[in-house]
């Protein structure tokens, strides 16, 4: 059964400089899913953030516009005040502030969220545990840990 909130894990970058990211980029909100979601991205309802550099006319005038930059699977964009997850179908670059990266072995449960009625909430792990939440899934889905019948 799924449950309607669903935790993920997520490391810092890759990103823009620092004056371009929310001033809270460390601390991602947790809260609802917006209702135009699909393969593309998941989008979150908007969260007003204190960005770090006040809106300008230069790169596209929005702080979380920036010079063109590549977009992971998994990333977490900040489309102005609207944090967006890329899924596997989502675009590969843009110009718009990636301020984290959900890690490999987690974005399957972005997948899984409803978007009518569900929410997320981060936990901010680093690139090593990272990695060993994908070896622990690795480990996990071996077909010789799996029961055989």
């Amino acid at each position: 059964m799924l449950r309607d909130r669903r935790p993920g894990a997520a490391d810092d970058g890759p990103g823009p400089p620092r004056s371009s990211r929310p001033a809270g980029a460390r601390v991602l909100p947790s809260g609802p899913m917006d209702l135009n979601s699909d393969r593309l991205a998941v989008r979150r309802d908007p969260h007003r953030f204190e960005w770090a550099r006040e809106q300008e006319g230069h790169a596209g005038g929005h702080p979380s516009n920036i010079l063109d930059s590549s977009y992971p699977v998994g990333g977490i964009l900040a489309y102005g005040d609207v944090l967006t997850m890329l899924g596997p179908d989502g675009n590969s670059s843009g110009g718009v502030a990636v301020i984290a990266t959900i890690a490999e072995a987690a974005v399957w449960k972005v997948g899984q969220l409803r978007p009518d009625r569900a929410s997320i909430s981060f936990r901010e792990i680093d690139l090593t545990q990272a990695a060993a939440l994908d070896r622990h899934v690795e480990q996990v889905l071996d077909a010789r840990h799996l029961e055989q019948k």
